[in-house]
């Protein structure tokens, strides 16, 4: 079975809330852009373009919505491989999975 790029799978969870990943001190939104694509990419995250400031000035957390996890075949091989990549990213995998690039890599939704 052949599915175009970008198709969205979903094996049986609905969920949109996003995980949340240490950034350290957020000072702006200017101070976002740098250091959330960072922290989010430490743990095999994609930053969605949110944060938060949880602590004054000692602590932030940058929202990610999908983890990568290589490429994925088919909804059996999501299973095996979400749920280590979200854990691995210290989420839980919400169950949607999609191809960004066919045979190179997929990413794992999670909260």
């Amino acid at each position: 079975m052949v599915f175009p790029l970008g198709v969205l799978f979903t094996v049986g969870v609905n969920s949109a809330s996003a995980l949340d990943v240490k950034a350290g001190p957020i000072w702006s939104n200017e101070d976002a852009q740098v250091k959330c694509p960072v922290a989010t990419a430490a743990v095999g995250g994609i930053w969605n373009g949110h944060w938060t400031t949880t602590e004054w000035g000692v602590m932030s957390v940058c929202g990610v919505n999908n983890v990568k996890a290589g490429p994925i075949w088919n909804n059996n091989d999501a299973k095996r491989k979400c749920i280590v990549a979200a854990t691995a990213a210290g989420g839980t995998w919400n169950g949607h999975w999609t191809t960004t690039e066919w045979g190179v890599m997929s990413v794992c939704g999670v909260n």
